[in-house]
């Protein structure tokens, strides 16, 4: 079997079933891994497979498929295919701890930090329900002499040191908080308070966490607060700040979300800022060195819907691994509205979790606010997204919009085939495929507009973005055939991830 041949089975492999899945815990060997040999190394795993096996799939493909597969699998990491930043592999706690060189009584010294993801509350019948999760997490590496080299691990073009101060900064400190350390078996104690300069000092409740910090030092659970919090604030979102004393930079805030009312739930990479996650070189220096910066004036759209839709609660979910988490959450509250997040945990406890992690907390939000109205914002060159939104909008009543990106329509550099299936069966006028930020512009989505009609959309239910258009019948036969090998690619997946 050729090498080409390694590289498309195991792209294509991960294209079809690592959307969603999560970052595996890698060895840090003596030597930094180079992000720019990803590729490789997951061809080096697919050289396991059977000749057979990899035949099979191969020639199922359409050959518009295999032509394009066949250019990028030298190229594209397959974190990019799930929305993830390219070459952003987790190390594991033993390599870390190599890394920073400390023993263990040294690294007991080093302050605990808290990540506090800002959460959501909905209203119960015994008062507020809101939901706390975060991490409790050490940095050994933050002033360590060799932050510098695990850095440049993540820069495909330039060293740390050609960069200007606030890309070094950024970089640094991106790096510093993948090699971090979890706190395990912490107790933590919350403190919320009104998000009012008049209320600082007065706080409306105190507890401690039914839970320590797990394996991984997380916490993840809704806490009641018992009718401390009026039960009927109106139609608006009400913001409380969440604080905590286990550690520094433990402050954040939690939404009081009515029960009715519209919430945009909206992807960050390559919709809300310029990532280009699947163009892997730009995705490397946008995330590590590249100041964050806003896709068009889509900040713009975001402020109008919260300016004249009263009842607007925004909630971010994005599956890049908590410890970007601060990065986004900073860009995200510099440029558009105040809103909650879900980021891409570390435990799991089913295979759903660990496969389907996007599902799992959009189910999560559908689930939580049955009477809302959810309208869903994406992009087409992220794979889970294709494939979850439409799901989830067949399967819950209260999906009111998809409103989606088409990356390949802007951006030369998208050369992703993607995937429009699962919107067949969908009712047409509650998903639109949209260019730039302005075709947005005018959309009444209170009353459940979702479609700009002067934006031509001519939905083919299957492979788009594709140089010519592959036989209907091939497109079928390959879905078939991937589907049959999930258990092969699956192990592919990992394997690779892993190396």
């Amino acid at each position: 079997m050729s090498l080409s041949s390694l590289r498309l089975l195991a792209l294509v492999c991960a294209l079809e079933l690592s959307a969603g899945a999560p970052p595996a815990t890698a060895t840090v060997p003596a030597i930094i891994p180079d992000r720019r040999d990803f590729i490789s190394s997951a061809t080096s795993v697919a050289g396991s497979l059977t000749s057979e096996a990899g035949d099979a799939l191969t020639s199922a493909l359409p050959s518009a498929v295999q032509s394009v597969y066949s250019s990028l699998a030298s190229a594209v990491p397959t974190e990019a295919v799930a929305g993830m930043i390219p070459g952003f592999d987790v190390p594991s706690t033993d390599d870390i701890k190599s890394q920073a060189g400390l023993s263990d009584e040294q690294i007991e010294q080093l302050p605990v930090r808290i990540l506090n993801i800002p959460g959501y509350a909905n209203r119960t019948d015994n008062g507020w329900s809101v939901l706390f999760h975060g991490q409790a997490y050490r940095q050994p590496l933050d002033n360590s002499s060799k932050l510098d080299d695990l850095t440049n691990a993540f820069l495909p073009e330039k060293d740390v040191s050609e960069l200007n101060e606030t890309q070094q900064e950024q970089a640094r400190n991106l790096t510093s908080a993948i090699y971090s350390l979890p706190v395990t078996d912490l107790s933590l104690t919350f403190t919320l308070y009104n998000a009012t300069k008049e209320s600082q000092d007065s706080p409306i409740l105190k507890f401690t966490f039914p839970l320590p910090t797990d394996s991984r030092g997380e916490f993840n659970q809704f806490i009641n607060m018992n009718e401390s919090v009026q039960a009927d604030l109106g139609e608006r979102v009400h913001r409380i700040e969440v604080r905590t004393n286990a550690g520094d930079l433990g402050n954040s805030s939690a939404f009081l979300v009515p029960p009715e009312g519209i919430t945009f739930l909206a992807d960050i990479d390559d919709i809300l800022r310029v990532t280009r996650i699947y163009a892997p070189l730009s995705g490397l220096n946008n995330s590590f060195a590249n100041p964050f910066t806003p896709w068009s004036n889509m900040p713009a759209v975001c402020a109008h819907w919260l300016e004249t839709i009263p009842s607007a609660h925004f909630h971010y979910l994005t599956t890049t691994p908590e410890p970007a988490t601060r990065m986004y959450e900073s860009f995200i509250f510099g440029n558009y509205p105040l809103g909650s997040f879900d980021t891409r945990p570390y435990n799991f406890t089913t295979l759903e979790q660990t496969f389907r992690v996007r599902a799992v907390a959009l189910r999560r939000a559908l689930e939580t606010f049955p009477n809302r109205k959810f309208v869903l914002i994406g992009d087409t060159s992220n794979a889970d997204i294709m494939r979850d939104y439409p799901a989830l909008a067949k399967e819950y009543g209260n999906v009111q919009c998809i409103l989606l990106r088409n990356t390949s329509a802007t951006d030369s550099g998208d050369k992703f085939p993607y995937d429009t299936s699962g919107f067949e069966g969908l009712d047409i006028s509650t998903y639109f495929f949209f260019n730039v930020p302005d075709d947005l512009t005018g959309l009444d989505i209170e009353n459940g507009e979702c479609v700009n009609g002067s934006v031509a959309q001519n939905v083919q239910y299957g492979y788009q973005n594709l140089p010519t258009d592959p036989e209907t019948d091939a497109a079928v036969h390959f879905s078939s055939v991937a589907s049959r090998m999930g258990l092969l690619a699956i192990g592919l997946v990992f394997g690779a991830l892993a190396m």
